[in-house]
């Protein structure tokens, strides 16, 4: 029996805008000093054609000659911020909702014509915004663009397809939260954007129950719009062809005045914190660390790219070398920035034995804090510089990659620094814009995170002077104090 390919649902945008991958005082002596890197090949990119359509579509369109799979990316910016207080979630439901059927064809043909076509498809909802990502051979272009048209024009909003989405968000929620990591990370993210319309991402399952098809339909009506939207093509077609097709396939989609709620700027921690989330089960314990970041210029973005990269994003990166292989406190590390439209985060992560959480967090806190105080060296700078330079090719290597980020980077709102001028926005840090970048937002009070056995961890927790403890809900059971 032949395996259908299926419609995947994600929770958030698996694209490569954030970093977040990640010396001690004593090296090793081979690693005192870098090798000088071979010379880096010459890597050129395709241009970036945009242009809008006349009921407001905004279009992207990457050439790409003899490439035989096309990519189409629609971006509609409304992601979990335009979620209503009252129902969390509500935009991964619309997300959901594309491939459940429409009013011409149920769910099962919409999978069958998918196939037929040779195609994948895939939606993922995050904060900013819900994608789709449609990969088909080139030939099939023009019903690929039909099958999304009547996806977007024709919904089908059920009671039925309601609870068919409830089910699947919430057996993936229950899978991942069988993750102390994604814990932990959705725990920090509920701390550190409370009272923004970016905490409403860290939702849960009790909060799906609320979902109905009338708070749908409302949704739906206001944000999926040709105004509030952009499609981005990649492959062997030119903006004049993708233009006049996707016009054809989508004329009758029809603009309307978008009503989105102003964002208010992002505020970092007014203080900071240890908080424990207690996982009898757990037999590792994992570490999260964050602060908020505004709005950034592209100076400022690379500068703490690079500091991620140096600070936990390599196997030679300080937190690795310190945690891993002079005190082997840690499993792994990781750290760096991740980017929105209305600003970003930065976080450090590392996964540790339970008896010693408490001394691996001061060595983060610590290694924070030596990046605000004195600059980085030349070598370490320059690895991280060659690590960012290198991966950006290999982050494109395979079409829905190539295509992938350019979509993620079109919904954080990015332009060409992170496109045509990102070798040379990289080629451009130093140690004295890397030093001005951690004192500017390193030096903001970090919310610390920390999920394990609280049994397991019972003696080391007892070294902090004031620690929040949680159930695995998030529930706040007590606070501990020396």
């Amino acid at each position: 029996m032949k395996r259908k390919r299926g419609i995947r649902i994600v929770l958030s945008l698996a694209a490569g805008l954030g970093l977040l991958t990640g010396p001690a005082a004593a090296q090793e002596r081979f690693r005192q000093r870098l090798p000088a890197p071979d010379p880096r090949p010459e890597f050129r990119l395709p241009r970036l054609e945009s242009s809008t359509l006349s009921n407001g579509l905004s279009m992207t369109v990457v050439y790409r000659e003899n490439q035989p799979i096309t990519s189409l990316h629609m971006v509609f910016f409304c992601g979990e911020r335009a979620s209503p207080d009252k129902t969390p979630g509500l935009a991964t439901l619309a997300a959901g909702i594309f491939g459940q059927g429409t009013q011409v064809r149920p769910a099962s043909e919409i999978e069958e014509r998918i196939e037929s076509l040779g195609a994948s498809f895939a939606v993922a909802a995050d904060r900013d915004v819900i994608v789709l990502g449609f990969h088909f051979p080139e030939e099939f272009l023009d019903q690929a663009l039909d099958l999304v048209a009547e996806m977007i024009l024709q919904p089908r909003i059920g009671d039925r397809e309601i609870k068919i989405v409830q089910s699947m968000v919430s057996a993936e929620i229950s899978a991942s939260e069988r993750d102390p990591s994604f814990l932990a990370h959705r725990f920090l993210g509920g701390l550190l954007f409370q009272g923004h319309p970016y905490g409403k991402f860290a939702f849960g399952r009790g909060d799906i129950k609320a979902w109905t098809s009338r708070d749908l339909v409302a949704f739906w009506n206001r944000y999926i719009r040709p105004n509030n939207a952009q499609i981005i093509l990649t492959g062997s077609v030119n903006i004049n062809t993708a233009s006049r097709k996707i016009s054809h396939a989508l004329n009758t989609w029809a603009a309307r005045a978008v009503e989105a709620e102003p964002l208010p700027p992002l505020r970092a921690p007014q203080r900071a914190r240890i908080c424990f989330l207690d996982l009898p089960q757990a037999g590792q314990s994992v570490i999260w660390a964050g602060t908020v970041l505004p709005p950034l210029v592209p100076g400022e973005r690379f500068a703490l790219m690079a500091i991620g990269q140096l600070l936990g994003g390599t196997i030679n990166s300080r937190l690795f070398l310190n945690l891993r292989e002079s005190k082997g406190y840690a499993y792994e590390t990781s750290s760096g920035p991740e980017f929105y439209r209305g600003g970003g985060a930065f976080s450090v992560r590392a996964v540790v034995r339970p008896e010693v959480v408490a001394a691996s967090v001061r060595e983060i806190q610590g290694e924070i804090q030596r990046l605000t105080r004195e600059p980085v060296t030349l070598d370490e700078l320059e690895e991280a510089k060659f690590s960012m330079m290198g991966g950006f090719p290999l982050r494109l290597d395979r079409y829905d990659q190539f295509s992938g980020y350019v979509a993620a980077m079109r919904a954080a709102g990015a332009g060409e620094e992170l496109w045509s001028r990102f070798m040379a926005n990289a080629m451009e840090v130093d140690a004295e814009r890397a030093l001005q970048a951690a004192q500017k937002y390193l030096s903001q009070p970090f919310i610390v995170v920390i999920a394990g056995s609280r049994a397991a961890c019972r003696e080391s927790l007892a070294d902090f002077d004031e620690v929040e403890i949680y159930d695995a809900r998030g529930q706040w059971i007590e606070t501990i104090r020396k």
